[in-house]
C-alpha cells in the first residue's frame, strides 16, 4: 500500500512539473510570437499594431527592458511624446538605470530643442543616483548648455542677491536675473540692494543721494547731503562727503566722524579704511585690527573687501592674505587678487591667474590671462583673449566665447559681454 502511495505522489509531482514547464515554455513561445508579430508590423510601419504586440509580450513577461524600450520607440513614432517620455523615465528610474533608455531620452530632448530638460534630468540623476559612467559622460556633454535671455545694455555689473546694476547712455538702474528692469535706468549712479532688511539700494539723481526700495520708491533719505552712499550691510553704510569717508547706520544717523580718505562696506564684521594714503582693517566696533600699513586692499563690485573671512591687502611686495583678525594666512604673495565669494578665489602670480582656497593653497595653478572668483561651482576665466567658465577640477564647462564674463548667480544667470553689448545667459547646470 505504501509503495502505491509513493508511486502516486511521484506521478503527481511529475505531472505538476510537466504542467509548470509547459506553462513556462508555452508562455515563452507566446511572447516570441507577439514579438515576431510586432517586428513585422514595425517593418511595415504599422506602429499602432506593433505597439499592441509589444505590450502584449511585456504583459506576459514583465521586466523585459528591450521590449520596454521598443514600446517607448513606438510611442515616439506615433507622436505620443508624453507616453514616450514616461516609458523612458520608467526605465531610467528603476533600481538600475537603463542607460539605453537614458541615451534615447536625452537624444530626443537634444534633437527637439529641449536641451534644458536634458540638463535638468542629468543633474537630478547625478544628485540622486549612485555613480554611473554613462550619466557622468552625458553630464559632461550637456552641462555647458546655456540659453541667452532677451536682454542687452551698454554696461552691466556682476549679480549680487539677484540684482545687477545696468547702464545705458550714461544712466543707471537695476535689473534682475530675468533681465527685467527692477529700477528704471534713470539715475546718475545706482548701487546694489542689500541682503537684509530694509531691502534698499543707493541711487543718485540731480545731485542728491538716497535709498530706494524694490518698487523704485524712496525709502531712506539722509539728512546730510552725502556725495556717495555705499551698500547697507551689517547695519552700516560707508558714506563720503567733501572727499572724506565715514559710516552711518540704517536710520541715517552717523556712527563715526568722516575721518578717512576712503572706506569699504562691512562684511563678516570687517571693513577697510584709508588714512594718509595707507589702508588698515577695522572691526565692527570701528577699532583697528591692523596698523595703517597697506598700499591697497582688494574690493569687489559690491564694495566688500572680506569674503570667507579672508582679506587681500597690498604691500610693496604684492598682495597677501589676512584673516578676519588681520593675521597673515600663508606666506604666498600675489600680483593681484579678487575677494572670495566662495571657498576658492582668483589670484595672479607670474603674470597668470589661478585659484587658491581660504588657506592660501593652490587649487588650480595659474594658467589664465584673467579670472574671477568661483561662485556656484564655476569660475569665469580668460583664455586666448576670450572668456569662458571652468569647474573646480579645471575642466571647461562653457567654451571661451565672450569678451567678458562674470560669475553665475545662484539661479544660473551670468552677465556676459560680446563686442559693445552686455547680455545675460542662463546655465541650467547651476540652477
Amino acid at each position: 500500500m505504501r509503495k502505491k502511495i509513493s508511486i502516486l505522489l511521484a506521478l503527481l509531482l511529475a505531472l505538476g512539473w510537466y504542467q509548470t514547464v509547459g506553462s513556462v515554455f508555452g508562455k515563452s513561445a507566446e511572447v516570441e510570437r507577439h514579438i515576431a508579430a510586432a517586428e513585422e508590423y514595425e517593418r511595415k510601419e504599422i506602429y499602432e499594431d506593433a505597439l499592441e504586440e509589444y505590450e502584449a509580450a511585456l504583459a506576459l513577461e514583465p521586466g523585459q527592458a528591450e521590449v520596454s524600450r521598443k514600446i517607448a520607440e513606438m510611442h515616439l513614432l506615433l507622436d505620443d511624446t508624453t507616453a514616450f517620455i514616461a516609458a523612458c523615465e520608467a526605465l531610467i528610474y528603476q533600481d538600475e538605470t537603463d542607460n539605453a533608455a537614458l541615451r534615447m531620452l536625452v537624444d530626443y530632448y537634444s534633437a527637439n530643442g529641449r536641451k534644458k530638460d536634458a540638463v535638468l534630468l542629468l543633474r537630478e540623476l547625478k544628485e540622486s543616483r549612485k555613480e554611473n559612467d554613462n550619466v557622468d559622460a552625458l553630464w559632461k556633454q550637456y552641462r555647458g548648455y546655456y540659453e541667452e535671455l532677451y536682454f542687452n545694455c551698454e554696461e552691466l555689473s556682476p549679480f549680487y542677491g539677484g540684482y545687477a546694476v545696468a547702464g545705458n547712455g550714461g544712466s543707471c538702474g537695476i535689473v534682475d536675473t530675468e533681465g527685467s528692469v527692477a529700477v528704471a535706468l534713470a539715475y546718475e549712479k545706482a548701487g546694489y540692494f542689500c541682503a537684509g532688511e530694509p531691502r534698499v539700494a543707493p541711487v543718485a539723481r540731480d545731485g542728491a543721494c538716497y535709498y530706494i526700495n524694490e518698487k523704485g520708491r524712496k525709502k531712506l533719505v539722509p539728512d546730510e547731503a552725502y556725495e556717495e552712499l555705499g551698500i547697507l550691510s551689517e547695519n552700516r553704510i560707508a558714506v563720503k562727503k567733501g572727499g572724506k569717508a565715514g559710516y552711518i547706520d540704517e536710520t541715517m544717523h552717523p556712527l563715526t566722524e568722516l575721518e578717512w580718505e576712503d572706506a569699504t562696506a562691512f562684511r563678516e564684521g570687517v571693513a577697510a579704511v584709508k588714512k594718509d594714503g595707507k589702508w588698515a582693517l577695522i572691526g565692527d566696533d570701528f577699532s583697528l585690527l591692523t596698523e595703517y600699513a597697506f598700499d591697497g586692499v582688494a574690493v569687489d563690485a559690491m564694495g566688500f573687501c572680506s569674503g570667507e573671512k579672508r582679506i587681500f591687502v597690498q604691500t610693496a611686495e604684492g598682495f597677501c592674505l589676512l584673516d578676519e583678525k588681520g593675521e597673515p594666512v600663508g606666506e604666498q604673495l600675489f600680483e593681484a587678487a579678487r575677494p572670495f565669494e566662495e571657498e576658492v578665489t582668483a589670484v595672479c602670480a607670474g603674470g597668470k591667474w589661478g585659484f587658491i582656497n581660504a588657506d592660501g593653497e593652490w587649487v588650480i595653478e595659474a594658467a589664465y590671462e584673467d579670472a574671477y572668483p568661483f561662485a556656484n561651482g564655476l569660475a569665469p576665466v580668460k583664455c586666448d583673449g576670450s572668456w569662458g567658465y571652468i569647474d573646480l577640477s579645471g575642466e571647461t564647462v562653457v567654451e571661451a566665447e565672450f569678451d567678458v564674463a562674470y560669475p553665475f548667480n545662484g539661479d544660473g544667470t551670468a552677465p556676459v559681454k560680446r563686442k559693445d553689448s552686455w547680455t545675460l545667459i542662463r546655465l541650467y547646470a547651476v540652477t
